[in-house]
Protein backbone atom coordinates (compact mmCIF):
# COMPACT_ATOMS: atom_id res chain seq x y z
CA UNK A 1 0.00 0.00 0.00
CA UNK A 2 1.31 3.43 -1.29
CA UNK A 3 1.50 6.17 1.83
CA UNK A 4 1.07 9.95 1.06
CA UNK A 5 3.53 11.43 4.06
CA UNK A 6 1.26 14.61 5.92
CA UNK A 7 2.53 17.01 9.02
CA UNK A 8 0.48 19.17 10.40
CA UNK A 9 1.82 21.64 12.95
CA UNK A 10 0.84 24.49 15.11
CA UNK A 11 2.73 27.63 15.82
CA UNK A 12 5.79 29.00 13.68
CA UNK A 13 8.54 27.23 11.80
CA UNK A 14 12.10 28.14 11.50
CA UNK A 15 15.29 27.21 9.51
CA UNK A 16 17.72 25.11 12.39
CA UNK A 17 20.58 26.81 9.95
CA UNK A 18 20.70 30.17 7.64
CA UNK A 19 23.09 31.02 5.98
CA UNK A 20 24.38 34.44 4.35
CA UNK A 21 27.01 35.57 1.95
CA UNK A 22 28.96 38.02 1.62
CA UNK A 23 31.01 38.32 -1.63
CA UNK A 24 34.40 39.28 -1.36
CA UNK A 25 35.58 38.69 -5.46
CA UNK A 26 35.66 40.84 -8.38
CA UNK A 27 34.33 39.22 -11.51
CA UNK A 28 31.90 38.78 -13.92
CA UNK A 29 29.05 35.88 -13.34
CA UNK A 30 29.13 33.34 -15.48
CA UNK A 31 26.51 31.42 -14.78
CA UNK A 32 23.81 30.69 -11.68
CA UNK A 33 22.34 27.46 -10.34
CA UNK A 34 19.11 27.43 -11.90
CA UNK A 35 17.02 26.86 -8.65
CA UNK A 36 19.09 29.23 -6.62
CA UNK A 37 16.93 30.84 -4.59
CA UNK A 38 15.82 31.13 -0.47
CA UNK A 39 14.79 27.65 1.00
CA UNK A 40 16.08 25.64 -1.83
CA UNK A 41 18.27 22.34 -0.47
CA UNK A 42 21.38 22.13 -2.32
CA UNK A 43 23.40 18.91 -2.90
CA UNK A 44 27.72 18.99 -1.70
CA UNK A 45 29.48 19.96 -4.95
CA UNK A 46 26.79 21.76 -6.75
CA UNK A 47 28.51 24.59 -8.37
CA UNK A 48 26.32 27.94 -7.05
CA UNK A 49 27.43 30.58 -8.92
CA UNK A 50 30.56 30.85 -11.42
CA UNK A 51 32.65 33.89 -11.66
CA UNK A 52 35.37 34.78 -14.29
CA UNK A 53 38.35 33.76 -13.13
CA UNK A 54 40.47 36.85 -15.11
CA UNK A 55 40.24 39.61 -12.13
CA UNK A 56 41.58 36.76 -9.57
CA UNK A 57 43.89 35.44 -12.00
CA UNK A 58 45.26 39.01 -13.02
CA UNK A 59 45.54 39.89 -9.23
CA UNK A 60 47.49 36.85 -8.47
CA UNK A 61 50.14 37.65 -11.70
CA UNK A 62 50.56 41.42 -10.15
CA UNK A 63 51.17 39.63 -6.68
CA UNK A 64 53.65 36.72 -8.26
CA UNK A 65 55.56 39.88 -10.05
CA UNK A 66 55.90 42.00 -6.93
CA UNK A 67 57.29 39.39 -5.29
CA UNK A 68 59.80 38.76 -7.95
CA UNK A 69 60.50 42.20 -7.86
CA UNK A 70 61.15 42.62 -4.20
CA UNK A 71 63.46 39.63 -4.05
CA UNK A 72 65.38 40.95 -6.82
CA UNK A 73 65.85 44.47 -4.98
CA UNK A 74 66.51 41.87 -1.87
CA UNK A 75 69.22 40.29 -4.07
CA UNK A 76 70.64 43.79 -5.05
CA UNK A 77 71.16 45.11 -1.79
CA UNK A 78 72.36 42.20 0.03
CA UNK A 79 75.35 42.85 -3.11
CA UNK A 80 75.67 46.11 -2.22
CA UNK A 81 76.12 45.23 0.94
CA UNK A 82 78.71 43.38 0.51
CA UNK A 83 80.48 45.48 -2.01
CA UNK A 84 80.49 48.23 0.81
CA UNK A 85 81.38 45.79 3.27
CA UNK A 86 84.49 45.00 1.07
CA UNK A 87 85.78 49.02 0.70
CA UNK A 88 85.13 50.07 4.04
CA UNK A 89 87.53 49.41 6.80
CA UNK A 90 86.21 47.32 9.55
CA UNK A 91 85.30 49.28 12.66
CA UNK A 92 87.63 46.71 15.09
CA UNK A 93 90.79 46.83 13.02
CA UNK A 94 93.23 49.24 14.60
CA UNK A 95 95.40 51.96 12.49
CA UNK A 96 99.19 52.27 13.58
Amino acid sequence: MDLVPRVTGYGVAEASRVWEAVAEVKGIVLSVFPHLKSGVHVKAGDILIRIDPTEYELAVARLEASVARTRAEMKELTGDEENIKTFLPEKNSSTA
